[in-house]
């Protein structure tokens, strides 16, 4: 047991890197025993200062993985203009009870994620009506 105790202040200015990773929570979206078909995940992500700087970003890619053991699948990456970058992919994820993404990359200069949208629908067995 060890009897040092670590004290951290949280500190506001904003520091840049050149190599980054963000996971995210495990989303089942409310019910982990129902599989689910997902169909498109949009992230933007916005600049608070420049419009410039987006587009002076090296790279960012998105990971997902549908279980929690699971290892990291690549399922795209970023695409950059001047104002907003915007990663769309329509790959389609079929019978899956969640979702988790990892976005890692490199960004120089301050940006922030405005919006993670995952596109998902319940998926129904097909009963088969045999005529007698």
């Amino acid at each position: 047991m060890s009897s040092n105790i670590f004290l951290y202040k949280w500190d506001e200015t904003p520091n840049f890197t050149t190599k980054f990773m963000i996971t995210t929570k495990y989303y089942d979206f409310g019910s982990a025993q129902i599989p689910k078909n997902i169909y498109k995940i949009s992230i933007t992500l916005g600049s608070p200062n420049n419009a410039n700087d987006l587009s002076e970003t090296n790279s960012m890619e998105v990971l997902y993985r549908t279980n929690l053991e699971d290892e990291w699948k690549y399922y795209g990456s970023f695409v950059f203009d001047d104002t907003v970058a915007i990663f769309t992919q329509s790959q389609k994820l079929v019978n899956v009870s969640g979702l988790q993404l990892r976005l890692q990359g490199s960004l120089l200069k301050e940006s922030y994620i405005n919006d993670i949208e995952i596109e998902y629908r319940i998926r129904r067995k097909k009963s088969v009506v045999t005529a007698k």
